[in-house]
């Protein structure tokens, strides 16, 4: 959640509860908290596995083996998960803006960071300009990837649109061909930590969700 934060730019007691802000920033939360959770349960169910070496418990010494190669696994990915979520965060609080100023704003600009570590895909997105309400921000509404830094610019009606025949084709994750911040998330629905992660741990995570003074 602190990368949340600083992605946001504020948190529960900087964000009036009455506003679209409050709403998104809370419904971001629940998704931190499931993503947790099930990341959580496929971690232990892989510790669990490790006992066993096929019909064989494994000894204490094989099992520590084993068992530090799943932690740093799991562990291997916690700056890309935190990446995004400062990502995700900053696009979400951008979109409640968006939505807010259609009428006045009602373009969307395609926008990366510039440098030489941006992906190939996302340059070729670089620029590119479709109205708000447009199909494309469904699909290419950053992040669109781990570790994704692009985001989007708000512009007026008198910008030139990018004509659909001249947008290229893009390979993005199939997880991350969604508008996370239109879903009120910050990671995808498809990521594999909730693939067959049970409703039950899911409904776990959530209930640790701390209480907040309105």
């Amino acid at each position: 959640m602190q990368g949340v934060y600083e992605g946001y730019g504020g948190n529960f007691t900087t964000i009036d509860y009455k506003t679209p802000h409050w709403n998104m920033l809370a419904n971001i939360e629940k998704n931190v908290y499931q993503f947790s959770a099930a990341k959580n349960w496929h971690q232990l169910r892989d510790l669990t596995s490790a006992l066993r070496d096929g019909d064989k418990i494994r000894s204490f010494s094989d099992f520590e083996k084993v068992a530090r190669k799943v932690l740093d696994e799991y562990n291997g990915y916690m700056r890309p998960e935190y990446n995004t979520a400062v990502s995700g965060a900053l696009n979400a609080a951008k979109w409640v803006e968006f939505e807010k100023n259609k009428r006045s704003m009602p373009n969307l600009k395609y926008v990366t960071v510039g440098d030489t570590r941006v992906r190939l895909e996302h340059q070729l997105l670089d620029g590119i300009i479709r109205p708000k309400d447009d199909s494309f921000w469904g699909t290419h509404y950053p992040p669109l990837a781990w570790n994704c830094r692009c985001t989007a610019l708000e512009l007026p009606g008198n910008d030139e649109v990018t004509p659909a025949d001249k947008i290229p084709y893009v390979e993005i994750p199939k997880m991350f061909q969604v508008n996370l911040a239109k879903e009120n998330l910050v990671f995808p629905k498809g990521s594999p930590y909730f693939d067959g992660c049970p409703k039950s741990a899911l409904k776990e995570g959530t209930s640790l969700i701390p209480p907040k003074e309105k």
